[in-house]
């Protein structure tokens, strides 16, 4: 989402002061972000805001951000560095290519940290068909940005050290104003290096990777039914045309994790995932020990240069109330001294998916049941004096109010 972050409709700019209730324009306004924030989320959509404004930061106040806590679950006093590059401030042009730098990097999943004037890169054995070196000038003004790009020294080296002519360099730049980019196509595999001459002018250099592969992760379990310290497995594998990667050289040269960030704190803890050649898989074993809302993730990565994660998925891991059928029938005794009697095991009808019912408390209210009607012997309810002949059925429940917890 790119941005001023500023809702502007004519009866707001006419009448600043009026509530909104007496802006129908501006109200709607809100109301189609709000409903477009809230489809987002529930798709799980990632939502990055580029905020172009010369303005500083007000944290409580400023609505891109607030849109970007909102759409991708953070809390509502989420600070700038918490939601990492979902929210970018752009105060000037000369910024912009930096911004597209991150951008590129969150939406493709891969990228290096930035640097100054040198930098190692890995290129795997599979996975990557791009390397875009960007290398932007951070001076203030657009003139002397492109003074500065005429002094710029640039020199990339391929694996073995063999490094690219004067001719081949300016076959695959591409320049602008402020900013230059090399474009290498297939990259061989193995160690490469940049070095990056700029003078006196101070620059920001990144290199971006555009992949064939996208990583996807796999559980033994539907994350809705993941349960308090029962163990699950977690799989992680590249997939390429639809289809996962099954060699094992495909594999190699990358390392995998799996993150976990608890949603309120924004704390976050790895678990290490081992590629296994029987499952053609990076797997692990995984156990949630406390209930919670959790951002979770996959990331390979190839050094610490190539960076590629799944989407961040959202869980939300808590106990879940017992059930019960609305309406239960039991036989009904006639005895020499009773008008009717039934009895039934007030455990054996409840159900929970985490706890044993030995854990469960049941509390009663009779209902329509007269005082005295009913004894209770532990888990055991008698109900005496019911209307009906000898083995007919009386739908009690209906009547009779049951309360686990």
């Amino acid at each position: 989402l790119f941005t001023d972050g500023q809702t502007e409709t004519k009866d707001k700019k006419k009448n600043p002061d009026l509530p909104d209730s007496q802006l129908p324009v501006y109200a709607q306004s809100i109301k189609n972000q709000t409903a477009a924030l809230e489809l987002i989320r529930g798709e799980g959509i990632t939502l990055c805001g580029v905020y172009l404004n010369e303005e500083d930061v007000d944290p409580t106040n400023n609505e891109v951000l607030r849109m970007v806590r909102i759409a991708n679950g953070y809390n509502e006093n989420a600070t700038e560095d918490q939601v990492g590059d979902r929210f970018i401030h752009v105060k000037k042009a000369t910024s912009l290519s930096d911004a597209y730098q991150r951008f590129f990097t969150l939406v493709s999943g891969t990228g290096a940290k930035p640097f100054e004037k040198e930098k190692e890169f890995r290129i795997p054995g599979a996975g990557i068909k791009e390397v875009n070196i960007c290398i932007s000038i951070q001076e203030s003004s657009i003139k002397e940005c492109k003074k500065a790009l005429e002094n710029l020294k640039v020199t990339i080296s391929r694996p073995g050290f063999n490094e690219y002519t004067s001719k081949e360099m300016a076959e695959i730049m591409h320049r602008g104003s402020t900013y230059v980019i090399y474009k290498i196509s297939a990259p061989e595999a193995g160690l490469w290096n940049v070095t990056v001459n700029s003078k006196k002018a101070k620059v920001s250099s990144n290199i971006l990777f555009t992949p064939t592969v996208r990583p996807e992760i796999s559980y033994s379990v539907d994350p809705d039914d993941i349960r308090i310290d029962e163990p699950f497995s977690v799989m992680a594998t590249l997939i390429k045309d639809g289809s996962a990667l099954t060699e094992e050289k495909d594999y190699q040269e990358y390392s995998c994790t799996f993150w976990v960030q608890n949603a309120q704190t924004l704390d976050r803890w790895p678990v290490e995932l081992l590629y296994h050649s029987s499952e053609k898989a990076y797997t692990g074993e995984l156990y949630v020990q406390e209930y919670g809302q959790y951002y979770v993730y996959s990331e390979f990565t190839c050094g610490d240069s190539i960076r590629m994660t799944t989407p961040v998925q959202y869980w939300n891991i808590f106990n879940h109330l017992p059930t019960v059928p609305e309406n239960h029938t039991v036989p009904i005794s006639i005895g020499l001294f009773s008008k009717g009697t039934a009895q039934i095991d007030l455990k054996s009808l409840v159900h929970d998916r985490e706890d044993v019912p030995e854990d469960i408390t049941v509390t009663l209210d009779m209902g329509q049941y007269p005082e005295g009607a009913y004894t209770r012997d532990g888990d055991t309810l008698t109900i005496d004096g019911l209307i009906g002949g000898s083995g007919q059925k009386e739908s009690f429940l209906q009547n009779l109010f049951i309360k686990y917890c």
